[in-house]
Protein backbone atom coordinates (compact mmCIF):
# COMPACT_ATOMS: atom_id res chain seq x y z
CA UNK A 1 0.00 0.00 0.00
CA UNK A 2 3.11 2.53 1.27
CA UNK A 3 4.14 2.55 -2.92
CA UNK A 4 0.95 3.92 -4.19
CA UNK A 5 1.09 7.22 -1.78
CA UNK A 6 2.69 9.02 -4.33
CA UNK A 7 0.27 10.39 -6.73
CA UNK A 8 -2.93 8.97 -4.65
CA UNK A 9 -4.17 12.59 -3.85
CA UNK A 10 -2.82 15.58 -6.52
CA UNK A 11 -4.87 17.78 -5.43
CA UNK A 12 -3.97 17.67 -1.67
CA UNK A 13 -0.82 17.75 -2.82
CA UNK A 14 -0.91 20.65 -5.09
CA UNK A 15 -2.90 22.38 -2.21
CA UNK A 16 -0.37 21.38 0.44
CA UNK A 17 2.43 22.98 -2.08
CA UNK A 18 0.70 25.92 -2.77
CA UNK A 19 0.29 26.90 0.92
CA UNK A 20 3.85 25.92 1.62
CA UNK A 21 5.16 29.03 -1.45
CA UNK A 22 2.45 31.47 -0.20
CA UNK A 23 4.12 30.96 3.67
CA UNK A 24 7.69 30.97 3.02
CA UNK A 25 8.32 34.31 1.63
CA UNK A 26 7.35 35.58 5.56
CA UNK A 27 10.73 33.29 6.61
CA UNK A 28 12.14 35.66 4.18
CA UNK A 29 10.49 38.63 5.61
CA UNK A 30 11.77 38.12 8.96
CA UNK A 31 15.37 37.30 7.57
CA UNK A 32 14.86 40.87 5.67
CA UNK A 33 13.94 42.52 9.14
CA UNK A 34 16.60 41.35 11.53
CA UNK A 35 18.94 41.88 8.56
CA UNK A 36 19.21 45.71 9.64
CA UNK A 37 20.29 44.35 13.13
CA UNK A 38 21.67 41.10 13.08
CA UNK A 39 24.94 40.04 11.24
CA UNK A 40 23.66 37.98 8.47
CA UNK A 41 25.46 34.88 9.64
CA UNK A 42 23.84 34.48 12.97
CA UNK A 43 20.74 34.80 11.32
CA UNK A 44 21.43 31.73 9.16
CA UNK A 45 23.01 29.51 12.54
CA UNK A 46 19.77 30.15 14.04
CA UNK A 47 17.94 29.48 11.33
CA UNK A 48 19.17 26.01 10.91
CA UNK A 49 19.67 25.42 14.61
CA UNK A 50 16.72 25.58 15.31
CA UNK A 51 15.55 23.01 12.08
CA UNK A 52 17.56 21.09 14.02
CA UNK A 53 15.80 21.43 17.05
CA UNK A 54 12.37 20.74 15.33
CA UNK A 55 13.60 17.65 13.60
CA UNK A 56 15.54 15.93 16.54
CA UNK A 57 12.31 14.62 18.38
CA UNK A 58 11.05 12.87 14.72
CA UNK A 59 14.86 11.69 14.35
CA UNK A 60 14.56 9.83 17.37
CA UNK A 61 10.63 8.53 17.06
CA UNK A 62 11.63 7.36 13.99
CA UNK A 63 15.05 5.72 15.29
CA UNK A 64 16.77 7.29 12.36
CA UNK A 65 20.65 7.51 13.10
CA UNK A 66 21.77 11.31 13.43
CA UNK A 67 24.56 10.73 10.89
CA UNK A 68 23.68 8.32 7.49
CA UNK A 69 26.73 5.59 7.52
CA UNK A 70 26.40 5.81 3.61
CA UNK A 71 26.72 9.12 1.44
CA UNK A 72 28.33 11.00 3.91
CA UNK A 73 30.55 13.11 1.40
CA UNK A 74 27.07 14.14 -0.65
CA UNK A 75 25.09 14.91 2.56
CA UNK A 76 28.15 17.25 3.64
CA UNK A 77 27.82 18.80 0.07
CA UNK A 78 24.26 19.37 0.18
CA UNK A 79 24.49 21.24 3.77
CA UNK A 80 26.98 23.44 2.12
CA UNK A 81 25.26 24.23 -0.59
CA UNK A 82 21.41 25.07 1.48
CA UNK A 83 24.25 26.79 3.93
CA UNK A 84 24.96 28.78 1.02
CA UNK A 85 21.87 29.08 -0.63
CA UNK A 86 20.58 30.80 2.73
CA UNK A 87 23.67 32.92 3.20
CA UNK A 88 23.42 34.14 -0.08
CA UNK A 89 20.18 34.79 -0.89
CA UNK A 90 19.52 36.67 3.31
CA UNK A 91 22.26 38.54 1.77
CA UNK A 92 20.37 39.77 -1.01
CA UNK A 93 17.95 40.33 1.04
CA UNK A 94 19.99 43.64 2.04
CA UNK A 95 19.83 44.98 -0.88
CA UNK A 96 17.11 44.31 -2.90
CA UNK A 97 12.94 43.72 -2.33
CA UNK A 98 12.14 40.07 -1.02
CA UNK A 99 9.89 39.50 -4.42
CA UNK A 100 12.92 40.45 -6.55
CA UNK A 101 15.50 38.32 -5.18
CA UNK A 102 12.98 35.06 -4.57
CA UNK A 103 12.38 35.97 -8.68
CA UNK A 104 16.11 35.86 -9.61
CA UNK A 105 16.70 32.51 -7.64
CA UNK A 106 13.48 31.07 -9.89
CA UNK A 107 16.29 30.12 -12.94
CA UNK A 108 17.60 27.60 -10.87
CA UNK A 109 15.12 24.94 -12.93
CA UNK A 110 17.18 26.19 -15.68
CA UNK A 111 20.55 25.85 -13.72
CA UNK A 112 19.43 22.47 -13.50
CA UNK A 113 18.89 21.71 -17.05
CA UNK A 114 22.55 23.09 -17.59
CA UNK A 115 24.56 21.72 -15.22
CA UNK A 116 22.65 18.48 -16.30
CA UNK A 117 23.98 18.75 -20.17
CA UNK A 118 27.54 19.18 -19.09
CA UNK A 119 27.73 16.91 -16.29
CA UNK A 120 25.56 13.85 -17.52
CA UNK A 121 26.16 14.60 -20.80
CA UNK A 122 22.10 15.44 -21.97
CA UNK A 123 21.47 16.41 -25.40
CA UNK A 124 20.01 20.18 -25.13
CA UNK A 125 17.81 21.06 -27.90
CA UNK A 126 16.81 24.34 -29.10
CA UNK A 127 14.12 24.65 -26.93
CA UNK A 128 15.50 24.05 -24.04
CA UNK A 129 18.27 26.13 -24.64
CA UNK A 130 15.87 28.86 -25.93
CA UNK A 131 14.21 28.87 -22.36
CA UNK A 132 17.43 28.77 -20.47
CA UNK A 133 17.79 32.11 -22.16
CA UNK A 134 15.15 33.30 -22.02
CA UNK A 135 15.06 32.88 -18.33
CA UNK A 136 18.62 34.18 -17.37
CA UNK A 137 17.94 37.56 -19.51
CA UNK A 138 14.55 37.78 -17.40
CA UNK A 139 16.98 37.30 -14.13
CA UNK A 140 19.27 40.14 -15.72
CA UNK A 141 16.56 42.52 -16.52
CA UNK A 142 15.85 42.39 -12.67
CA UNK A 143 19.39 42.38 -11.39
CA UNK A 144 20.40 45.40 -13.57
CA UNK A 145 19.01 48.45 -11.67
CA UNK A 146 19.90 46.64 -8.26
CA UNK A 147 23.53 46.08 -10.00
CA UNK A 148 23.62 49.95 -10.51
CA UNK A 149 22.55 51.30 -7.46
CA UNK A 150 24.67 48.70 -4.96
CA UNK A 151 27.34 47.09 -7.53
CA UNK A 152 28.11 43.25 -7.02
CA UNK A 153 26.13 42.42 -3.97
CA UNK A 154 22.97 42.72 -6.35
CA UNK A 155 24.52 39.08 -7.69
CA UNK A 156 23.92 37.32 -4.45
CA UNK A 157 20.56 35.81 -5.43
CA UNK A 158 22.22 34.93 -8.39
CA UNK A 159 24.53 32.81 -6.24
CA UNK A 160 21.75 31.38 -4.13
CA UNK A 161 20.12 29.63 -7.14
CA UNK A 162 23.83 28.19 -8.38
CA UNK A 163 23.90 26.98 -5.06
CA UNK A 164 20.37 25.61 -4.86
CA UNK A 165 20.26 23.94 -8.35
CA UNK A 166 23.39 21.68 -7.14
CA UNK A 167 20.99 21.14 -3.39
CA UNK A 168 18.10 19.73 -6.08
CA UNK A 169 21.35 17.43 -7.97
CA UNK A 170 22.69 16.52 -4.82
CA UNK A 171 18.75 15.43 -3.20
CA UNK A 172 17.86 13.65 -6.49
CA UNK A 173 20.89 11.46 -6.17
CA UNK A 174 20.35 11.09 -2.52
CA UNK A 175 16.33 10.82 -2.15
CA UNK A 176 15.90 7.32 -2.82
CA UNK A 177 18.16 5.92 0.31
CA UNK A 178 17.72 8.40 2.56
CA UNK A 179 14.18 9.77 4.93
CA UNK A 180 13.44 13.20 4.11
CA UNK A 181 13.62 14.11 7.97
CA UNK A 182 16.97 12.97 7.97
CA UNK A 183 17.98 14.57 4.69
CA UNK A 184 16.85 17.88 6.29
CA UNK A 185 17.96 17.16 10.11
CA UNK A 186 21.66 16.67 8.43
CA UNK A 187 21.24 19.94 6.51
CA UNK A 188 20.65 21.58 9.33
CA UNK A 189 23.62 19.70 11.54
CA UNK A 190 26.37 20.60 8.27
CA UNK A 191 25.19 24.45 8.42
CA UNK A 192 25.24 24.61 11.84
CA UNK A 193 28.91 23.24 12.42
CA UNK A 194 29.71 25.20 8.80
CA UNK A 195 28.84 28.81 10.36
CA UNK A 196 30.67 27.83 13.62
CA UNK A 197 33.78 27.29 11.99
CA UNK A 198 33.34 30.46 10.05
CA UNK A 199 32.67 32.68 13.72
CA UNK A 200 35.87 31.33 14.87
CA UNK A 201 38.18 31.52 12.37
CA UNK A 202 36.68 34.67 10.03
CA UNK A 203 34.48 36.64 12.27
CA UNK A 204 35.32 40.12 10.43
CA UNK A 205 34.73 38.11 6.71
CA UNK A 206 33.22 40.56 4.21
CA UNK A 207 31.85 43.44 6.86
CA UNK A 208 31.62 41.07 9.79
CA UNK A 209 28.37 38.44 8.23
CA UNK A 210 30.13 36.01 10.93
CA UNK A 211 30.01 37.80 13.84
CA UNK A 212 27.27 37.38 16.86
CA UNK A 213 25.47 39.64 18.54
CA UNK A 214 23.58 39.34 21.85
CA UNK A 215 19.83 38.92 20.88
CA UNK A 216 17.10 40.73 22.88
CA UNK A 217 13.48 39.01 23.59
CA UNK A 218 12.02 40.42 20.43
CA UNK A 219 14.41 39.08 17.82
CA UNK A 220 15.03 36.17 19.58
CA UNK A 221 10.94 35.63 18.93
CA UNK A 222 11.69 36.44 15.30
CA UNK A 223 13.97 34.05 15.36
CA UNK A 224 12.08 30.84 16.71
CA UNK A 225 9.58 32.01 14.22
CA UNK A 226 11.44 31.79 11.18
CA UNK A 227 13.27 28.28 12.28
CA UNK A 228 9.57 27.13 12.56
CA UNK A 229 8.62 28.71 8.94
CA UNK A 230 11.05 27.35 7.32
CA UNK A 231 10.97 23.43 9.09
CA UNK A 232 7.47 23.28 8.33
CA UNK A 233 7.53 24.79 5.20
CA UNK A 234 9.89 22.16 3.62
CA UNK A 235 8.30 19.76 5.65
CA UNK A 236 4.97 20.42 3.93
CA UNK A 237 6.80 20.15 0.87
CA UNK A 238 8.27 16.78 0.86
CA UNK A 239 4.75 15.64 2.17
CA UNK A 240 3.24 17.50 -1.10
CA UNK A 241 5.41 15.45 -3.46
CA UNK A 242 4.36 12.14 -1.36
CA UNK A 243 0.88 12.75 -2.75
CA UNK A 244 1.22 14.30 -6.15
CA UNK A 245 3.54 13.77 -9.12
CA UNK A 246 7.18 16.51 -9.55
CA UNK A 247 5.95 17.35 -12.81
CA UNK A 248 2.11 18.39 -11.53
CA UNK A 249 3.80 20.11 -8.32
CA UNK A 250 6.69 22.13 -10.15
CA UNK A 251 4.85 24.83 -11.54
CA UNK A 252 2.95 25.58 -8.39
CA UNK A 253 6.37 27.06 -6.64
CA UNK A 254 5.73 30.50 -8.47
CA UNK A 255 3.26 31.02 -6.17
CA UNK A 256 6.29 32.02 -3.60
CA UNK A 257 6.66 35.23 -6.01
CA UNK A 258 3.10 36.60 -5.46
CA UNK A 259 3.33 35.72 -1.66
CA UNK A 260 6.54 37.89 -1.73
CA UNK A 261 5.06 40.63 -3.36
CA UNK A 262 2.62 40.72 -1.19
CA UNK A 263 4.66 40.88 2.07
CA UNK A 264 7.04 43.28 0.46
CA UNK A 265 4.17 45.45 -0.42
CA UNK A 266 2.30 45.71 2.54
CA UNK A 267 5.18 45.72 5.29
CA UNK A 268 8.56 47.22 3.22
CA UNK A 269 6.49 49.23 0.59
CA UNK A 270 8.14 47.33 -2.01
CA UNK A 271 6.55 48.28 -5.46
CA UNK A 272 7.67 46.11 -8.39
CA UNK A 273 9.29 48.52 -11.48
CA UNK A 274 8.45 48.02 -14.73
CA UNK A 275 11.36 46.39 -15.96
CA UNK A 276 11.64 44.19 -12.87
CA UNK A 277 7.72 42.91 -14.27
CA UNK A 278 9.27 42.26 -17.11
CA UNK A 279 11.89 40.38 -16.34
CA UNK A 280 9.77 38.31 -13.26
CA UNK A 281 6.95 37.48 -16.30
CA UNK A 282 10.40 36.22 -18.55
CA UNK A 283 11.28 33.80 -16.30
CA UNK A 284 8.12 32.07 -14.91
CA UNK A 285 7.48 32.32 -18.46
CA UNK A 286 10.52 30.20 -19.56
CA UNK A 287 10.52 28.35 -16.27
CA UNK A 288 6.78 26.82 -16.89
CA UNK A 289 7.76 26.27 -20.60
CA UNK A 290 10.75 24.58 -19.46
CA UNK A 291 8.56 22.41 -16.79
CA UNK A 292 5.88 21.73 -20.06
CA UNK A 293 8.76 20.67 -22.54
CA UNK A 294 10.40 18.47 -19.63
CA UNK A 295 6.65 16.72 -19.01
CA UNK A 296 6.26 16.36 -22.59
CA UNK A 297 9.65 14.29 -22.68
CA UNK A 298 9.27 11.97 -20.02
CA UNK A 299 5.96 10.66 -21.37
CA UNK A 300 7.43 10.42 -24.78
CA UNK A 301 6.82 7.17 -26.75
CA UNK A 302 10.12 5.62 -26.38
CA UNK A 303 11.61 4.31 -29.54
Amino acid sequence: MQQHNRGERPILGMSLMALAFLYLPVMDGIAKHLSQFLPIGEIVFARFMLQCCFLLPFMLHLGLPLWPKQSAALQFLRGIMMMLTTLFFFGGLLYMPIADAISITFIQPMIVTAISAVWLGEVIRWRRVSSILVGFAGAMLVIQPHFITVGWAALLPFGAAIAFALYIILTKRLAADVHPVQMQFNVGAVSVVTVSFCWLLVPDFAGGIFDFQPLNSAQLGWLLLLGFIATSGHLVIVYAMQKAPASLLAPIQYTEILGATLIGFVVFQDIPTLSTSIGISMIIGAGLFLFYREHQMAHAPKG
